[in-house]
C-alpha cells in the first residue's frame, strides 16, 4: 500500500472517530436536558402543591371565621312581634323566672329598663306596633302598660317615681298621728275599742299598764 493510500485510510478513520465522539456528545446533552425538564417539571409541580396547601391553610381559618361571624349575627338578631303578641306572652301575675326565661327565648328586642319606684322596675320590650312595658317586682309580674313613643314610656317612668315619694312622704305622718293617740283611762280605751293595748301600739301608756305586764288595759 503506497503513502498515499494509506493517509487516505487513516483520514476516513480519523473522520469516522470525530463522528462517533460527535454523536456521543449530542446523547449526553439530549440525556442532560431531559433530566434537567424532569427537575424542572417536579420543582414546578412542588411549588404548586405547596402553594395550593397555603392557600388551603389560608381559606380554611377564613371561612371558620365567616361561620361564626354569621352564627352570632344571627344569635344577636332581635325577633319581632307585636304589642299584641308580647300581652299575651307576659301576663300580669306571670312569675319573674318565667319572664326572664320567656324573653330569653323569644329574643325580644329589649332597648331599655325604668325604675318605677320602691326597687320595681320596668322592662321596656319593642314591639313593630308600639312599646310594651312590662313591671316587674322581682317575685312576679305586676302590671303590663303600652306606649306608643319612648318619650311616654320616660313620663310614665317619672310619674310612677313621683308617685312613691308622695306615698312615702305621707306613710310618717300616718304613723305620727297614730302615736299621738292618748287615753286617759282604760275606761275611755275601752269604748274606744282599743284595750287591750300592746306596748307600742298607738294609745299605749304606762298609767294605763299598772301591772307592767307590756299590755294596757287588759284587766277590768
Amino acid at each position: 500500500m503506497s503513502n498515499k493510500t494509506q493517509k487516505e485510510e487513516n483520514k476516513r478513520r480519523g473522520c469516522g472517530c470525530l463522528g462517533c465522539l460527535g454523536i456521543i456528545i449530542l446523547i449526553v446533552v439530549l440525556l442532560a436536558s431531559c433530566f434537567n425538564g424532569d427537575k424542572n417539571t417536579t420543582k414546578k409541580e412542588t411549588e404548586t402543591t405547596v402553594t395550593k396547601q397555603e392557600n388551603k391553610a389560608t381559606t380554611q381559618p377564613s371561612s371558620e371565621k365567616e361561620n361564626k361571624a354569621m352564627e352570632t349575627k344571627t344569635k344577636d338578631e332581635k325577633k319581632t312581634y307585636s304589642v299584641s303578641d308580647l300581652q299575651t306572652a307576659f301576663p300580669v301575675n306571670m312569675p319573674f323566672n318565667d319572664y326572664i326565661n320567656k324573653n330569653k327565648e323569644m329574643n325580644v328586642d329589649h332597648p331599655v329598663d325604668i325604675s318605677l319606684g320602691k326597687g320595681n322596675v320596668g322592662k321596656v320590650l319593642q314591639a313593630t306596633d308600639g312599646l310594651v312595658v312590662v313591671c316587674v317586682d322581682g317575685v312576679k309580674v305586676f302590671d303590663v302598660k303600652t306606649f306608643a313613643t319612648m318619650d311616654e314610656v320616660k313620663q310614665f317612668e317619672k310619674d310612677s317615681i313621683a308617685k312613691t315619694k308622695t306615698t312615702s312622704a305621707t306613710a310618717p305622718d300616718t304613723k305620727q298621728n297614730n302615736t299621738n293617740v292618748h287615753y286617759k283611762s282604760c275606761d275611755e280605751a275601752r269604748k274606744a275599742g282599743a284595750a287591750p293595748i300592746k306596748a307600742g301600739e298607738p294609745g299605749y301608756a304606762k298609767h294605763l299598764d299598772r301591772d307592767g305586764d307590756g299590755i294596757a288595759c287588759d284587766k277590768k
